[in-house]
């Protein structure tokens, strides 16, 4: 069985970050947008996913941003600046905590059995 904890705001997921600071599996916070369009619609959500592993759990944060719209709106401008922001956040705070950024998202298996 695979465990994981998940936030939703990036606030609860960086204080979590900072209390297992020390534990987290070779120093890397992996950090990426997500794109999910639902079948049918004309738009896009757009997230930001973080996520490490402590101790063998998976600690992951899945922050919406908003809707894209596909047509270089506004709120298309808007929703790319969260996301970016979002994602500056994660950054400033691996450097503070002596952590490794690399692109990408740990994905967990089904357990075998």
């Amino acid at each position: 069985m695979s465990i994981t904890v998940q936030f939703h705001q990036i606030d609860e997921f960086l204080e979590e970050l900072t209390q297992e600071r020390e534990a987290v599996t070779d120093r890397i916070l992996r950090v990426t947008y997500v794109h999910a369009q639902q079948s049918g619609m004309p738009i896009v959500q757009l997230s930001v996913v973080a996520g490490v592993l402590v101790r063998g759990v998976l600690i992951e944060c899945v922050q919406r941003c908003g809707d894209l719209w596909m047509r270089r709106s506004d709120s298309d401008a808007t929703t790319t600046q969260r996301a970016e922001d979002l994602r500056i956040r994660l950054e400033e705070a691996a450097h503070r905590l002596d952590l490794q950024i690399r692109r990408g998202r740990f994905l967990t298996t089904p357990d075998k059995g």
